[in-house]
C-alpha cells in the first residue's frame, strides 16, 4: 500500500470534456507571472531580473537561508496582495528539466496555499521530490497528452531557488491592489486599492523618465505585442496623454524645439511622482505642441513613429 502524502487531498481533478469549459480543479498550467509594487517593479526593470530573496513567513524553509523568486498562477478578483504590476512567463520555459520538491500546504490562507520549490538541485534539505507525472497532487504533468494541469482552487505558490531574468517573461501587465491586505507592507501599504491602471500609469511614465525602458533595452518588449503596445499598456498610455492634453499652456516652446524633449522627460517623472505639471506644460505654446513632444519622447523609447503611436484623441 503506498503511503500517503500530504499534497494528496490537494490532487487535481479530471480535465473537463466539454470544449468551453474548465474545471476549475484541473486547469490548464500555461502561464505563470510574479506580482509586485510599483518601487519594486521598477528596480527589477532597471535590473533586469526578479531577484530572490530569503522566505520570510511561517514557511518551513525560513530558517534555512533558502533565497526564492516566487511566481503563481492565480489572479484575484478582490486585487492582488502583493502588489499592482504583473510579470508574465511561460511555464514550460521556467520549468524545462528542472526539479521539483513538495515544501508545505498553508491551510491557514484562504484558499489554502500550497508551496513547491523547483531547482536543477537533485536533493533540497529533507524536503520530499514531487512526481510531477503521478497525478495525485495539485500539480499535474499529463505526459500522454504533453500538458500541464494544476487545481485552481488552491493557491499556487511556485518557490523558484534562484533569480529569475526578465528575458524570460513574455509580457508586463497591471491589476488592482487588494484594498485592505498587503503581504509585504500591511497596512502601512501606500498602494492598498491603488487601480492597475493608475499603477501602470506611473510605472511607463518613471521607467521612460529613467530609461529602465528604452530603445535598446530587452525590457522595451515586455510593454509591447510584436511591434505595438499590448493592450493593458496602450490604455494607460492613452491615459497618460489625455491628462497631459489637459494641462495648461501659455509658453512658446514647440516640438521642434531644442528644450522639448528634455521638457517632456520632466514631465513623465512627474506623472510617475504624482506632481503638478504646471510649471512645465506652461512652457509650450499650446495643449497640440505639448501632447505631441511627449508622444515623441514615448514613441522613441518603444521605437514606433511618432505618427503610429497613440494619442489623447484615439477611441479606447
Amino acid at each position: 500500500m503506498s503511503k500517503t502524502r500530504e499534497w494528496n487531498k490537494y490532487a487535481v481533478g479530471e480535465p473537463s470534456k466539454r470544449s468551453n469549459w474548465t474545471n476549475s480543479d484541473c486547469c490548464p498550467l500555461e502561464t505563470v507571472h510574479h506580482i509586485c509594487h510599483l518601487n519594486d517593479a521598477f528596480r527589477m526593470l532597471e535590473d533586469g531580473k526578479i531577484r530572490s530573496s530569503l522566505i520570510w513567513d511561517e514557511s518551513r524553509l525560513n530558517n534555512t537561508r533558502t533565497c526564492v523568486s516566487w511566481l503563481s498562477p492565480n489572479h484575484w478578483p478582490n486585487g492582488s496582495l502583493y502588489g499592482n504590476v504583473e510579470f508574465h512567463f511561460k511555464w514550460r520555459d521556467l520549468v524545462e528539466g528542472k526539479n521539483f520538491f513538495w515544501v508545505e500546504a498553508i491551510e491557514k490562507y484562504n484558499p489554502t496555499a500550497f508551496r513547491i520549490l523547483i531547482t536543477d538541485e537533485d536533493a533540497v534539505g529533507d524536503l520530499e521530490p514531487y512526481p510531477v507525472k503521478d497525478g495525485d497532487g495539485p500539480v499535474f504533468f499529463d505526459r500522454g497528452a504533453d500538458k500541464w494541469f494544476w487545481n485552481g482552487d488552491l493557491t499556487g505558490e511556485f518557490m523558484f531557488d534562484e533569480d529569475i531574468p526578465l528575458r524570460l517573461s513574455t509580457s508586463v501587465g497591471f491589476c488592482k491592489h487588494h484594498p485592505s491586505i498587503c503581504r509585504k507592507d500591511g497596512a502601512s501599504c501606500p498602494d492598498l486599492d491603488l487601480r492597475g491602471d493608475v499603477a501602470g500609469e506611473r510605472l511607463i511614465a518613471k521607467s521612460i523618465a529613467h530609461r529602465a525602458i528604452r530603445s535598446s533595452s530587452r525590457m522595451r518588449k515586455l510593454f509591447m505585442s510584436g511591434d505595438e503596445l499590448n493592450d493593458d499598456v496602450e490604455r494607460c498610455v492613452k491615459n497618460l496623454l489625455y491628462r497631459i492634453s489637459k494641462a495648461p499652456t501659455d509658453g512658446k516652446i514647440r516640438v521642434g524645439d531644442a528644450a522639448a524633449l528634455p521638457l517632456a522627460t520632466a514631465i513623465l517623472d512627474r506623472l510617475s511622482r504624482e506632481s503638478s505639471l504646471d510649471a512645465l506644460t506652461e512652457l509650450f505654446l499650446d495643449s497640440s505642441e505639448l501632447e505631441l513632444a511627449v508622444r515623441k519622447r514615448m514613441s522613441k523609447t518603444f521605437e514606433i513613429a511618432v505618427e503610429d503611436f497613440p494619442s489623447s484623441a484615439d477611441d479606447y
